[in-house]
């Protein structure tokens, strides 16, 4: 089926219509759906033509090379999503997925699909699991690093009533990785029932038998499952080690709250007026609006 790019463009419609609404129910959020609407878009048009020289050369040092950007640009993303940082953040998340993607890959891409290093193969199932990583880590990680920072005086407590830092910070570690793996176990939960994932339709569409689609599906999620459990552990406990130090103290002063990056506040300004118009004329220039005070008559 051909899909044009006045379909794709058509399709816009549904994110300008979703910053409309974050912008009325004043949600911040329309620097955020813009951004990650046009970086999707233009990510997607350049991987189209990306892919083409590295499936055709498909040379190993291609495909490691282009799985390590991937790793690099998923532990950068899942940083820059968290309200608060720490000194040595991006190291931790890009050793935790690349680890646990590679333990994954090998196990389930070398032994179970055994597709080898064949980049039409590895690339498309690494990138699935390395993305869901990414979102589960940024979301553990970001709950931790709140609680942290807003929260001091309850692991402070621990530690005074002689506790060490994994006492102390055992009930945060706990509801990170909760929080981080439930959107996984959420979509395991409901996947045959309510959705066919991508890559199963994308083989049913191709042609594949649906017992065969079915299969290849099972493993996939059960190796995106493993994936985000291992990263997002190793990124929580790795970072909950960078802030004590060998005699157990809270080092508050190594968290700092992320400055918001100035596109962003750009296009949620640009964003914001633009809808506040909209509005406007809508209400019949401004006249008539709540709030908006009336010249006295008569």
């Amino acid at each position: 089926m051909y899909v044009s790019l006045g379909t794709v463009a058509a399709t816009s419609a549904a994110i300008v219509g979703v910053a409309a609404a974050s912008a009325v129910m004043s949600l911040q959020l329309e620097a955020k759906v813009l951004t990650a609407a046009a970086r999707c878009a233009v990510q997607l048009f350049v991987l189209g033509f990306v892919l083409v020289p590295i499936f055709t050369a498909d040379s190993p040092a291609i495909v490691f090379a282009y799985l390590g950007l991937m790793v690099a640009v998923a532990a950068a993303e899942a940083t820059r999503r968290t309200k608060y940082t720490t000194p040595g953040l991006f190291g931790r998340v890009l050793a935790a997925i690349a680890a646990a993607a590679g333990a994954m890959s090998l196990y389930g891409l070398g032994w179970a699909l055994r597709t080898g290093l064949d980049a039409q193969y590895v690339i498309p199932l690494v990138g699935m699991l390395i993305g869901n990583s990414l979102s589960a880590v940024s979301v553990s990680l970001s709950h931790l690093l709140t609680q942290f920072a807003e929260h001091p005086d309850a692991v402070v407590t621990y530690l005074a009533l002689g506790g060490d830092c994994w006492e102390a910070s055992r009930d945060t570690l706990r509801a990170a990785m909760t929080l981080g793996l439930t959107p996984t176990l959420n979509v395991m939960s409901v996947t045959g029932i309510i959705s066919i994932p991508g890559l199963m339709t994308g083989q049913l569409l191709s042609g594949t038998s649906p017992a065969q689609a079915t299969r290849y599906q099972t493993i996939i999620l059960f190796l995106i499952c493993g994936t985000s459990c291992g990263a997002v552990l190793m990124s929580v406990l790795w970072t909950v080690a960078g802030l004590f130090d060998a005699d157990h103290r809270f080092l508050t002063e190594r968290l700092s709250r992320r400055p918001p990056s100035a596109l962003s506040a750009y296009l949620g300004g640009l964003a914001h007026a633009a809808v506040t118009s909209v509005g406007r004329l809508f209400r019949g220039g401004g006249g008539g609006g709540r709030g908006t005070p009336r010249p006295p008559t008569g």
